[in-house]
């Protein structure tokens, strides 16, 4: 079965969550609510951002049905700045 035609009609839930856990070998993680999400790239149409301990994403994701309804993310976008980009100030790279 095309898994990305299975849930091209899914619902998607889209939101923001920290990370409190990943989990071994980078198949997902828990958030500070509890709540795990689980990483397969068969179903990542987008942006996927590795799961780092104390970053804030903001997640898409759908209840895998094929899955034992399990979080199953498609977007993955960490809002944590690098301390390495530039920023500008008045015109100016600082």
């Amino acid at each position: 079965m095309n898994k990305q035609w299975f849930i091209k009609s899914e619902n998607t839930i889209t939101k923001n969550v920290t990370v409190e856990f990943v989990l071994p070998y980078n198949m997902g993680f828990i958030d500070v609510d509890g709540k795990g999400y689980v990483v397969d790239r068969v179903f990542s149409f987008s942006k996927m951002d590795s799961a780092i301990v104390g970053h804030t994403y903001r997640i898409k994701y759908f209840c895998n049905i094929l899955d034992n309804n399990e979080r199953t993310i498609m977007e993955m976008v960490d809002f944590y700045q690098s301390p390495y980009t530039c920023i500008e100030k008045d015109g100016v790279c600082q």
